[in-house]
């Protein structure tokens, strides 16, 4: 049997079966994400369960979509769609109860749809509607057989427990589906959370607790990889002056500003983050004094070079900042407290010495 029987055409017949909350109920299928997924078990187990108690040789859970109606499961059949003809599948979902053709030649509401009129043959046909929670038909599970027959009120039930079943599956998958998506949702917003806790909530970069655990790490990888790692104190001159002549929200646009020249002029492999103020502490790894020094001029430099505009009357100044470098070269057991204290002494050197300028420590 071909995967589609009918031509590929909506016929003036079709209009007669679309139910009158038609988008509700599409609506209602597609939040159950199942159309066109793969075989499953559990509703082919039901399906061949459902074909031995009631000894019929095609048993169907179908899904009426748009214009087709697709099986989730078709014991007896290797057909996975057919087209949305009226008489069977498209019209039993416009009823609340059993819908049953006991000889589809001779019913009028089934007499032309393909699977009776063509080669297939269709005569039995039985169905029960799967209906959710709120009301809406997603489609059916269906028993057809060759020949003309009849169901009792027993059949009549069995077929109604079993769709009851697979609706309780459909209900549980969506359950589940919606508990996956919210533990998705919840650790995503713990990761945010996260980073927020670890950002410096002006200028965006680690604040002094990330980076002190950056820099435990990085020392850590240096003494196992006897390669050095640098770190760089970083002060903004004069900064208590800038604050105190043009005001805080002036003091704030510096620090954005110098924090993204920094980050520019460092390597991928590098982190900073805000320790202070307007201090700055800068990973380096793997990185010698002499790569140190080269890292801290490029960013000396920038800073320099760049006027920030502080207010719209298009005021500028021209902040600098002085740099303390140091690295663990051939002392890889120094501590992150010892190397920042190391770089914090060489920070103020540079202070001492006239601002605006870097100092190595020994």
């Amino acid at each position: 049997m071909a995967d589609t029987i009918s031509p590929n055409h909506i016929s003036e017949a079709y209009f007669s079966i679309i139910p009158a909350n038609e988008k509700e109920r599409i609506s209602a299928l597609n939040r159950y994400k199942i159309l066109d997924t793969p075989p499953d078990g559990t509703f082919d187990q039901i399906t061949a369960l459902v074909a031995q108690l009631l000894q019929v040789p095609i048993v169907i859970i179908s899904l009426v979509d748009n214009d087709r109606i697709w099986f989730k499961s078709a014991h007896g059949l290797e057909t996975q769609q057919i087209n949305r003809d009226p008489g069977l599948c498209a019209s039993a979902i416009l009823s609340q109860e059993a819908y049953v053709i006991s000889d589809a030649k001779i019913d009028p509401r089934a007499l032309t749809n393909p699977l009776v009129a063509g080669e297939f043959g269709l005569r039995f046909y039985a169905a029960v509607p799967l209906q959710t929670s709120d009301g809406y038909n997603l489609g059916t599970l269906c028993c057809l057989d060759f020949n003309p027959r009849t169901f009792d009120a027993q059949q009549i039930s069995i077929l109604e427990n079993f769709t009851k079943i697979v609706m309780d599956e459909m209900e549980l998958r969506l359950a589940a589906k919606q508990v996956d998506e919210l533990h998705k949702q919840l650790q995503e917003l713990h990761e945010t959370v996260r980073q927020q806790a670890a950002r410096d909530s002006l200028t965006g970069l680690w604040n002094r607790r990330s980076i002190m655990e950056i820099m435990q790490q990085t020392l850590a990888l240096s003494k196992r990889e006897k390669r050095p790692a640098s770190v760089l104190v970083l002060d903004i001159d004069f900064f208590k002056h800038i604050n105190d002549t043009y005001g805080h929200p002036a003091g704030d646009k510096v620090l954005i500003s110098v924090s993204h020249q920094l980050q520019q002029k460092l390597r991928e492999s590098d982190s900073i983050g805000r320790i202070g103020g307007e201090e700055f502490l800068c990973v380096l790894y793997p990185c010698d004094p002499h790569q140190a020094r080269q890292v801290a001029e490029r960013c000396r430099s920038a800073i320099a070079s760049t006027p920030i505009e502080i207010d719209p009357e298009k005021t500028t100044i021209n902040p600098t900042i002085s740099i303390g470098v140091y690295s663990n070269e051939d002392k890889y057991d120094l501590s992150v407290q010892d190397l920042v204290k190391y770089a914090d002494d060489a920070l103020y050197e540079s202070k001492r010495g006239g601002r605006d300028r870097i100092t190595v420590g020994k």
